[in-house]
Formats: C-alpha cells, structure tokens, sequence
C-alpha cells in the first residue's frame, strides 16, 4: 500500500473558525500517523501544528501487539509528541477495564505480549502467552 501524503493545515485553514470548537483530537496510528515503522510524511508537522494552536493530542490504537510503552517509544522515535497520558490502547483499556473490576482471578490471554504487559502494570495475574490447554 503507497504512503499517503498529509493534507496542508495551515494558518487560513485554522482561521476560518473551525478549530476553534475543537479542544482535542484523536487520531488512529496505524496506516494514520505511521506505515510499519516508517511515519506517513507530513503527518508529525501537521500534529505538531495542531499541539502549537493548543489542541491535545490523544493517540487511539486498536493494535495490541504493543504496550502503552512501545507506543510512546515509536510516537517519539517518528516524531509524535506524546505522553502516556495522550495514548490510548485496547491492551490498556482491557487492562484497565478488569482494574476498575477489582479482578482476581486469572486472565487467559489469547493475543500478544502487549496484551500482558498491560495486565502486568495493574498486578492482573495471567496465564503466559502461548500455554495450551486440554478440555
């Protein structure tokens, strides 16, 4: 799949009025922001404009082969100005999910290490990636 090229956002664009009804915007990462481990061009100038006109960046992934971590690491190495507050991962919202549960018990985890690694950070016990079991 070819990378797309960003859009201009400029000055007049964010004048006309629009922007400011906007306090934060949310945008996907990946096929969005980045393509594998390369960043979409003119995607990091754009966020950077918008954080400069005082919109809140917050990085929203479906993708939970990594952990809140990893994406903070890969916002930064590409250029995306984050914190782990601006990052938003179904691993960590699973993870949190069960948290706010006050769960105890054992998680089976049919996915990926960045599934785990979120679970670890709130103490969720569970099963190692890759335990197969009999029924």
């Amino acid at each position: 799949m070819p990378l797309r090229i960003c859009k201009e956002l400029n000055e007049t664009v964010v004048s006309s009025g629009f922007f400011d009804s906007i306090d934060y915007v949310l945008t996907d990462c990946d096929g969005v922001l980045w393509m594998g481990n390369e960043a979409i061009p003119g995607v990091a100038d754009a966020v950077h404009a918008l954080k400069k006109w005082g919109k809140h960046i917050i990085y929203v992934t479906n993708n939970s082969t990594k952990s809140r971590d990893e994406y903070l690491k890969k916002c930064e190495t590409l250029g995306y100005p984050a914190t782990m507050e601006d990052l938003i991962s179904t691993s960590y919202c699973a993870a949190l999910y069960l948290h706010s549960l006050n769960f105890k018990k054992k998680v089976y985890v049919l996915g990926s290490s960045g599934i785990t690694s979120e679970l670890d950070k709130f103490n969720i016990s569970h099963l190692p990636i890759g335990v197969s079991y009999t029924f």
